[in-house]
């Protein structure tokens, strides 16, 4: 099995970092989800990392390098469905269905052994960086593309306090005669926004003994309610405060821009998610040590079917960190990853020459070794928090 495998699990931990630290948009309360929840965010991300590694290939053919293999999922040729051979590529579909590889010998990639370096031609430094480059870029523009296409869509979602009708007075009351039920969401009273109990009251009291109409959220469906509150402004009903997520649709233009502003922030929460973990970035108080802890793969399945299940924003918006995630960890400086490739780069533009073949490849088996352990730590912390679940 190749090393590509290693750039590709690690989008698992980014998905955990990012959804401990975003709260507007974190996707799930609870964990959990059935086979097609789990069969949907494997999917979403063989279609992230078979788009990471089309970039590479498109890019590596535009510079006139040979891509003899890509392959959806990993295996050898003998067990691999080989689809056919397009553009001197054969494409085929490997029998590990998770992840994925281009073969591109002119990267001096993990594709090819060490007596195969001889011979290969050599293109200029700005193209194989290009190519490198090439898989993140990708990533991270497909996910603004579907950000963008998840706020135009279902709208821009934000946090709002909520005023909710928690308790109704037994004997027939104003609220009840004027059709109000029991978690009916206050919107507004007489066309004024409300927005918590107090706010009510405050308004209600405008309208001693006056009919005034009380427009109701009952499960995304507005309804009007027409009361006329007693002398002390009370129609028979209790309502209480809760933060609920809302979305709000808005004009394309500041929709794109809005996507552009939430990619930049993840750009950066990712970054800042990461020193968290390793603590060399100091964590808030409001964040528990579990909200930044490096975790796995399974937690990312976890996430993933649970927020599928949970709609189909929740489950873009996974997918839209996941690719992020993908993108944005492959440019680490570690030898096997894209940032290990453009270190390689830059360190040749340094010296004016590679570095040599013995110590490139010593490089990238080290580079694996740590890849390996980072993510049997993110397992670990995986099995850890299911035992802690199951003990109690």
């Amino acid at each position: 099995m190749k090393l590509r495998l290693l750039r590709h699990l690690p989008s698992a931990m980014a998905f955990a970092w990012m959804g401990g630290i975003e709260s507007v948009e974190r996707a799930v309360v609870s964990m959990g989800g059935g086979v097609p929840a789990y069969a949907a965010i494997w999917f979403g991300c063989m279609m992230v990392i078979t788009f990471h590694e089309l970039a590479h290939w498109s890019v590596a053919r535009r510079c006139g390098m040979q891509t003899p293999v890509f392959s959806v999922g990993f295996g050898s040729l003998k067990y691999s469905f080989v689809l056919g051979t397009w553009k001197e590529t054969q494409w085929r579909i490997g029998w590990f269905p998770f992840g994925g590889f281009v073969s591109i010998p002119e990267l001096a990639d993990e594709s090819i052994t060490f007596g195969e370096f001889e011979g290969l031609k050599v293109f200029p430094l700005w193209q194989r960086a290009l190519v490198a480059l090439a898989g993140p870029a990708a990533n991270v523009i497909s996910a603004f593309i579907l950000l963008f296409g998840l706020y135009a869509y279902y709208g821009q979602p934000l946090k709002e306090l909520r005023s909710v009708v928690d308790e109704l007075s037994d004997v027939p009351s104003i609220a009840r005669n004027s059709g109000i039920m029991i978690n009916d969401r206050i919107v507004s009273v007489g066309g004024t926004s409300v927005t918590d109990p107090l706010a009510l009251r405050s308004v209600m009291e405008r309208y001693k003994g006056a009919p005034v109409t009380i427009m109701l959220d009952r499960g995304g469906i507005s309804v009007p309610a027409l009361v006329i509150p007693d002398s002390d402004g009370h129609i028979g009903m209790r309502t209480s405060p809760i933060i609920e997520r809302v979305f709000y649709r808005r004009p394309l233009g500041e929709t794109l821009s809005l996507a552009w502003e939430k990619t930049e922030e993840t750009f950066f929460k990712t970054f800042e998610g990461l020193g968290m973990a390793f603590h060399l970035v100091k964590k808030p108080d409001s964040l528990k040590a579990s909200d930044i802890e490096v975790r796995g793969i399974i937690y990312m399945a976890q996430q993933g079917a649970a927020a599928y299940e949970s709609g189909m924003f929740n489950y873009g918006w996974s997918l839209f960190v996941i690719s992020m995630g993908l993108g944005l960890i492959n440019l680490a400086p570690v030898p096997v990853l894209d940032g290990g490739h453009l270190i390689f780069y830059l360190l040749e533009a340094v010296r004016g020459k590679p570095l040599a073949a013995p110590k490139r490849i010593l490089a990238q088996k080290i580079g694996a070794g740590l890849m390996v352990c980072f993510m049997l730590y993110g397992f670990c912390n995986d099995i850890k928090h299911i035992v802690m679940n199951l003990i109690g």
